[in-house]
């Protein structure tokens, strides 16, 4: 992941990281652990998308908090920003947690966590194809390895721990 983000010339510096930037995304990291892991139990038990609802509800309070939606304001037409943030709440949020959750009934929360992390890798090869995006030879050495690690730590066939 670290060759994938620092890979640009200049390193992580030329990508704007801050150290605020770093810890809130290893605080995410950490989260976002806790939730797959402590969120199979309540999947087996309620469904996927009762669980989805309950980590999404729990998780946008202190985002309610910290910036209150009536504060935004929004650029553009009323109904496309309207349309626009109905897409990114339905299609790339709960959607996108619904499926993960359901995926929790077949695959263990560790083979999940590992697949993800094939997410970036694949964020950086759609990035190169569909908008021009021009990646550095770190970059692919970190999207191989990524690869390369869940191949590893995949199991070999239906009876493998």
């Amino acid at each position: 992941m670290w060759l994938l983000a620092a890979g640009v010339p200049g390193g992580l510096r030329a990508s704007r990281a801050d150290q605020a930037g770093v810890a809130f995304a290893l605080v995410s990291a950490v989260l976002y652990s806790f939730y797959l892991l402590g969120s199979a139990r309540l999947v087996r038990e309620t469904g996927p998308r009762p669980a989805t609802a309950w980590g999404l509800s729990i998780g946008s309070l202190p985002m309610l908090a910290w910036f209150p939606p009536w504060t935004a304001h929004a650029s553009g037409d009323p109904a496309g920003v309207a349309v626009l943030i109905a897409f990114v709440a339905v299609a790339a949020t709960a959607a996108a947690f619904s499926l993960s959750q359901a995926s929790l009934k077949r695959i263990t929360p560790t083979e999940f966590a590992v697949t993800s992390t094939l997410e970036p890798a694949l964020a950086a090869v759609a990035a190169a194809i569909f908008l021009g995006v021009t990646l550095r030879p770190p970059q692919y050495a970190g999207g191989a390895l990524t690869i390369l690690a869940v191949l590893l730590l995949a199991p070999a066939g239906p009876d493998a721990p």
